[in-house]
């Protein structure tokens, strides 16, 4: 309530209760919404919320087996927890870097990793130095997912031509926030049918195979991208290399004609 009238209050007169407006942001959210990047890292956005509440859910349970106290269970869950504090670390990392991308598919590997540790994956013996271990992956690849897909959302949309406006700000707010509530909402929903249905080993496999479809996805993004710039820096080579031969053929016909 405090930020909506802090939104009403803050926002300019013209972009508030008049139609136009309205019908104006739903016109440039469909324009946003048509970048293929834009829709992946939404995506991305999703898998980043649904992995800690999918945990959240069954991991209790699966730590039964290792004959914890209480105070012993909520320091793993408070771990988990306290390694996300390092988020601003990871965006501070992006913007010297200037590698979202890269992040974003380091992000994905990581949690992978992360996931076959904690599970671990079926067909290895649980071990619970090995689980401590990979919650404490699962935290820092959850900081870097999370700070990546955001950066990378916004990146995507100023990339593609469209000005930085109320609109694209608020796409990626909306965007953000809508993807990570459906992933907090999936994450749980998909982590009680799994378990009961399979067990906690094999549920895993919902995280790291959404994991690992984000990473080729953003794999992707990588090679056209650097494929672009590739085919820029060829194009860009053979039009230096004519002008070159087109001065060198001027100074040439100028000398001749002076002679």
């Amino acid at each position: 309530m405090i930020t909506s009238v802090l939104a009403a209050w803050t926002l300019p007169k013209d972009t508030l209760n008049t139609s136009s407006s309205i019908s104006n942001s739903l016109r440039g959210y469909l324009e946003i919404l048509k970048i293929p990047s834009v829709a992946i890292f939404i995506y991305a956005c999703g898998v980043s919320g649904t992995g800690p509440e999918f945990l959240t859910a069954i991991l209790e349970p699966n730590l039964r087996q290792f004959s914890l106290g209480k105070v012993e269970v909520g320091l793993v869950f408070c771990l988990v927890a306290f390694l996300q504090l390092v988020s601003p670390l990871w965006g501070y990392l992006i913007d010297i870097l200037k590698k979202p991308h890269l992040f974003a598919l380091i992000g994905s590997i990581v949690m992978v990793t992360a996931v076959v540790m904690v599970g671990p994956f079926p067909g290895i013996n649980p071990d619970y130095g090995i689980l401590v271990a990979g919650l404490v992956t699962f935290g820092l690849a959850q900081g870097i997912l999370s700070v990546s897909s955001i950066t990378n959302l916004r990146l995507s949309i100023m990339q593609n031509g469209i000005k930085e406006s109320m609109i694209s700000i608020s796409f990626v707010s909306m965007g953000y926030l809508t993807a990570t509530s459906v992933g907090a909402t999936i994450g749980p929903l998909m982590a009680g049918v799994l378990y009961q249905e399979f067990g906690f080993q094999n549920a895993t496999l919902f995280l790291i195979v959404g994991n690992l479809i984000l990473g080729f996805l953003v794999l992707g993004i990588i090679f056209c991208r650097t494929s672009k710039s590739i085919a820029r820096s060829a194009e860009y080579s053979d039009t230096s290399h004519n002008d070159a031969e087109k001065n060198l053929l001027f100074n040439r016909s100028s000398r001749m004609s002076y002679s």
